[in-house]
């Protein structure tokens, strides 16, 4: 995608109805950190940095919990089903991944439809009413300020 969300869509509902719900704070609070990470990364909803996995250092430092603690909650996100992990290590957010996937297929059908409507847009020589009118847009100001003219002329 290449761009982050200025938010991430948490329904409180889902949540306290997830496994999570029952986990302690400080792993609800180590998955929240992890997904505002992943908003923000390179491949929203993933913890990527430079088309690479996140390193545990890096991760841990940016959700301030240990190197030890974090390995620890990892496996247990992993063990309730909220986090997913690819094959090549990149772990990633379910949820957030549909939604990424969702904006690209919405983004790709609106270019098509402005390139195939912008190609359809008139000239910008082209004035869409001249056939109506039977003059363009600058014969009809230059005829307004002559009559303008004409009537400054009469007063004088």
């Amino acid at each position: 995608m290449g761009q982050t969300l200025p938010y991430i869509a948490i329904y409180p509902g889902d949540w306290l109805q997830s496994e999570l719900e029952s986990e302690s704070l400080e792993l609800q609070g180590l998955w929240l950190r992890m997904m505002f990470v992943m908003s923000r990364s390179e491949s929203y909803g993933e913890l990527v940095i430079n088309g690479q996995p996140m390193s545990v250092e890096f991760i841990a430092k940016k959700c301030r919990i240990s190197r030890k603690k974090y390995r620890n909650y990892l496996k247990v996100l992993e063990n309730i089903g909220v986090l997913k992990q690819k094959p090549n290590g990149v772990i990633y957010s379910g949820r957030m991944e549909k939604k990424r996937l969702e904006l690209e297929q919405n983004r790709a059908r609106q270019k098509k439809w402005y390139d195939e409507h912008e190609a359809k847009k008139p000239s910008e020589n082209e004035k869409p009413n001249a056939s109506l009118t039977g003059h363009t847009h600058a014969r009809h100001i230059s005829s307004s300020n002559q009559v303008k003219k004409d009537k400054k002329e009469e007063r004088s």
